[in-house]
């Protein structure tokens, strides 16, 4: 059975594309896009409106505050997608001003069993359905 989508959202090619060959090692089918390139945020856009992934990995370097407010408008447009902020600050101060503050944030460094189980949960607690 294919896996469910996961899109990865980032401004850095090198968290972007090793989060990518980690989650397709573990199975996944990963969509990735550069949301610092104008071209790239609509294209995601587009791609996320027809495809629903199941969780959205968004990368919010400190102190990039504009992807707290890319991300705002992603949960209102996919309400039913688990998103999960990758982050070098594991409590940043701008996820509150957003009401991203309830989502899960893994520190940069990470695990990768630390991410392959904070997808796991967040998919799990939003739609009650596991993921391999």
């Amino acid at each position: 059975m294919p896996s469910p989508p996961v899109a990865v959202l980032a401004p850095d090619p090198d968290v972007a594309n090793a989060v990518v060959t980690l989650l397709r090692d573990e199975g996944y089918d990963v969509a990735l896009f550069r949301y610092d390139v104008a071209t790239e945020r609509q294209q995601a856009l587009t791609w996320l409106a027809g495809h629903a992934p199941t969780c959205c990995i968004v990368d919010l370097p400190y102190p990039y505050r504009a992807g707290w407010a890319r991300l705002l408008v992603l949960r209102v447009v996919l309400p039913d997608t688990a998103f999960i902020v990758l982050s070098d600050d594991p409590e940043p101060p701008a996820a509150a001003r957003f009401g991203a503050s309830a989502l899960p944030i893994v520190g940069r460094p990470f695990e990768l069993e630390v991410l392959l189980d904070t997808i796991a949960s967040a998919v799990t607690v939003l739609s009650g359905r596991a993921v391999p």
